[in-house]
């Protein structure tokens, strides 16, 4: 029966620091297994929000599951799953740099992996917010992946950036770019804004890590309320979240207080796709 001699994740919590032009908590784990390590494998769970300006910002783990403030969820896709980010600790996968076994993938005793979650090509004046909670786990494979240990920590921090940061994001090419065939609209959501209590339209487009930020004047979007008429929208504001495996763009509409939105026609030079509003 697999056993393991080594744990080890981040004690409380991994502040969040900007560096090239993001604002991520970065965290690495390791592990030792012992008899049988190609049966013992790890696992990570996630739970919380980001928050930009009040708007909560959309992360999406897996096909249509998206994190939960309340609940954890796997930290990704596993094998065979749908499009979304890669999980943790599946031998079955190649590793990489990121995530890996060793000696070999397959059999080997040793773990380690690397993450770092967060916001993507910050903004002047804006307030970013990040409240995870993090559950990783070495598990038994022949028994029904019983957990071996369990062990939490947290990513909490908040950050306003200012003109100096955002001079160093122009510096480095981070100039936005138009909505392109490989970003993909996942969601529109009518919620509300949690510090102005703002009613607001999200369009959460799913995008491949490293690129530029997305352009909001490439984003159209044609609202329709509940009384089949049209909703007029001003230009959004578009924030970006992700890691190493995926990245999750949400653009944020106003929309007046008394409007709720049933159908939304979202449309660039890449694509035009209609969706019902869901709410949060």
């Amino acid at each position: 029966m697999v056993g393991y001699t080594n744990f080890t994740t981040p004690l409380g919590n991994v502040v969040p620091t900007i560096t090239g032009g993001k604002f991520v908590g970065t965290f690495s784990n390791s592990a030792t297994f012992k008899d049988g390590c190609a049966d013992g494998e790890y696992r990570q769970y996630v739970k919380g929000e980001f928050k930009a300006n009040g708007s909560v910002v959309q992360h999406r783990l897996c096909g249509d599951v998206f994190l939960s403030k309340n609940n954890l969820q796997e930290d990704g896709c596993p094998p065979g799953k749908a499009p979304g980010v890669r999980a943790y600790g599946y031998r079955s996968r190649a590793g990489d740099a990121y995530d890996r076994y060793s000696p070999t993938q397959a059999a080997g005793c040793s773990y380690n992996m690397y993450d770092a979650p967060g916001f993507n090509s910050l903004k002047k004046g804006t307030t970013y917010k990040i409240d995870l909670s993090f559950r990783g786990a070495l598990i038994d494979t022949s028994d029904n992946n019983k957990p071996l240990v369990m062990k939490d920590w947290t990513v909490i921090g908040e950050v306003t950036i200012a003109l100096a940061e955002e001079g160093k994001m122009m510096a480095e090419n981070l100039q936005p770019v138009p909505i392109a065939e490989d970003d993909h609209i996942l969601a529109a959501i009518q919620t509300v804004n949690e510090d102005t209590k703002q009613q607001e339209l999200h369009i959460v487009i799913g995008r491949t890590p490293g690129k530029a930020p997305l352009d909001p004047a490439s984003i159209h979007v044609e609202a329709t309320g509940m009384d089949d008429g049209t909703i007029s929208t001003e230009p959004p504001v578009v924030y970006e979240v992700g890691d190493w495996r995926s990245a999750t763009a949400t653009a944020v509409f106003a929309l007046p207080s008394s409007v709720e939105v049933k159908t939304v026609r979202v449309s660039s030079k890449a694509d035009a796709v209609l969706l019902t509003v869901e709410r949060d």
